[in-house]
């Protein structure tokens, strides 16, 4: 399976889901709208299941090796999709903000993305701070203001 691969063609960069309140009213709907969660690591998926994130391990419905995600085209990295359970949820529900994936050393877990039927709806560049998401998830996020 090819996963989070092509950036949003219809995509609106939004520069909202940097405060707690807009964040938490994001995910909201985020979470009705998507079947599941993509995130970035950048070291293999054994070291995941052994990290600072391995309570998120049973969530894992899939893996990829590759250099170019949603949001990015370097080096490689092992996406991660997750199903939207409720630890995933829990674990989101947690950041401040849409770009509070702190390192831990050199290991790290960024980059949200939602996904609907394959397609991202939603892709985030933690370390550049932007995002795209879908007109229509824009729509249902401003009308949850």
């Amino acid at each position: 399976m090819k996963l989070a691969k092509v950036m949003i063609e219809d995509g609106i960069e939004c520069d909202e889901l940097v405060n707690p309140e807009d964040y938490q009213r994001f995910l909201k709907v985020a979470f009705k709208n998507s079947d599941s969660v993509i995130m970035t690591y950048n070291k293999s998926k054994g070291k995941f299941d052994k990290s600072i994130w391995s309570f998120l391990k049973d969530s894992v419905m899939a893996t990829e090796e590759t250099r170019e995600t949603a949001v990015t085209l370097g080096p490689t990295v092992l996406l991660l999709q997750f199903k939207i359970d409720d630890i995933v949820k829990a674990w989101l529900r947690e950041k401040n903000d849409i770009y509070d994936f702190p390192q831990n050393g050199k290991e790290w877990l960024d980059d949200l993305c939602f996904v609907k039927d394959g397609e991202v709806i939603f892709a985030s560049c933690t370390h550049e701070r932007f995002h795209f998401m879908t007109q229509e998830l824009y729509k249902q996020v401003a009308d949850n203001s």
